[in-house]
């Protein structure tokens, strides 16, 4: 006989249930050399791999979980970095927010990733000699005409998949987070100088376990943030200036372009052969400071404007009698030797399936807002010759300094960079988030 339920009593339902989380793939390649991304610092898999010194405790593959999720920190502080203006202590504010999110100490994040490579990288050394790449590799430039560059030192083409799961409410969140680090960062260090950049080939957002396929970063609505927090660095207030015209479908081809525009900029000129001595004051400002030259310093202006584009500098300089290798750096609260992160990123941005010459301008802090100090070595650089801290009128400069410094032509450095682009034709625009 059928078997009857007592009287209010139901079983349970079969369907099954729907997964009330946000789970984010991404399909991505490395389009541009990327240096390093091994766990050991400043080596490259393919490198360790070739000579069998792959530690048998760690992955064998450059792209780790762990850097993406540092990346992706680091972009979610970037883009949403406005949203802490109104507050009394946005810096403090911001980082409770970030750790709320991604994890801490005390807390675990919401945040799960996981990396997949689905394709290992090749190795890539012939873009450190080669103009205009080396100049973004300049750090892996053989020290001497008879050394040979290391061909495993970078490598490109690595293909992998990047899942991130969190709970449903932190999609709409993170998802924009991911397109900024992809559009403008990149994997592996000398990210904003356009190496490690990235291509996306597709990404699934599954929500509540439904598929919903996009092939490249969408745009969040079309409205512009409030300037963020003056030592907040943001996308909302950048700028992004790209090259008309059409598009490349090699991406080192597009960097290229960005580099030279760059590099022309920072030299003062693009002609190398016209250049007796640098338009900018920085090497004679140093020749001044520390009393050596082979020429006497004859530069009208004092102080080192191009600070404001990132630290640190090296200064080599190459006459009998001129100092040794200068270094010109922030320091921290400590004194310490620090970085000072360039606002500007060249690389290659992807439109479709091609790519343009892009340089981005962040919404960041100018370097004047943290002490920064000289260090002149030795001829043989062995011991510190001179140490002086750097007041920020010496990198600020007055209107009437600047007007003395051809590229600046009055401005201040970063608006003139600006304006040097628009010179060559490229097309300026406030970035959107």
């Amino acid at each position: 006989m059928p078997r009857v339920l007592p009287a209010g009593v139901e079983l349970p339902s079969r369907t099954p249930k729907r997964d009330a989380r946000t789970v984010l793939t991404y399909d991505l390649e490395v389009v541009t050399p990327m240096v390093g991304g091994f766990a050991v610092p400043g080596k490259t898999a393919v490198d360790l791999r070739a000579k069998g010194l792959i530690p048998h405790d760690m992955p064998d593959d450059d792209i780790r979980p762990a850097e993406i999720m540092g990346n992706l920190r680091a972009w979610w502080r970037i883009r949403y970095a406005d949203r802490f203006t109104p507050f009394e202590h946005p810096l403090a504010e911001l980082a409770a927010a970030e750790d709320a999110i991604f994890g801490s100490g005390a807390n675990a994040g919401k945040v799960q990733i996981g990396v997949t490579v689905t394709r290992r990288g090749k190795k890539a050394g012939q873009y450190i000699t080669q103009a205009p790449y080396s100049y973004a590799l300049w750090p892996l430039a053989p020290m001497s005409k008879h050394e040979k560059p290391d061909p495993c030192a970078v490598t490109i083409e690595t293909r992998f998949t990047v899942t991130l799961r969190m709970p449903r409410e932190l999609g709409a969140e993170i998802s924009p987070a991911m397109d900024a680090w992809i559009a403008y960062g990149g994997v592996g260090a000398r990210t904003r100088r356009g190496c490690g950049s990235l291509r996306l080939w597709s990404c699934v957002v599954r929500i509540d376990g439904v598929d919903h396929k996009r092939t490249h970063p969408t745009r969040v609505p079309q409205q512009h943030g409030a300037k963020a927090e003056p030592d907040l660095t943001a996308l909302p207030g950048s700028v992004l200036a790209w090259q008309d015209g059409p598009a490349n479908k090699r991406a080192p081809d597009a960097w290229a372009i960005a580099l030279q525009a760059y590099q022309g900029f920072r030299r003062g000129t693009d002609d190398r052969a016209s250049r007796a001595r640098s338009p900018y004051p920085e090497a004679d400002t140093i020749r001044t400071l520390a009393g050596e030259w082979a020429r006497e310093p004859s530069h009208p202006v004092q102080g080192f404007p191009r600070a404001d584009l990132g630290l640190p500098i090296v200064v080599h300089f190459i006459g009998n009698g001129d100092p040794g290798a200068s270094l010109i750096h922030a320091t921290d609260d400590q004194d310490k030797p620090h970085r000072f992160a360039s606002p500007v990123i060249t690389k290659p941005l992807q439109v479709g399936d091609k790519f343009r010459p892009m340089i981005a301008f962040l919404d960041s802090p100018n370097v004047w807002r943290r002490d920064a100090m000289l260090e002149v070595k030795d001829r043989d650089g062995k011991r510190t010759r001179l140490t002086r801290r750097i007041p920020p009128e010496d990198i600020e400069l007055t209107a009437a300094d600047r007007a003395l410094i051809g590229p600046m032509r009055g401005m201040p450095i970063r608006e003139a960079l600006e304006d040097h682009l628009q010179n060559l034709g490229w097309t300026r625009t406030d970035v959107s988030v």
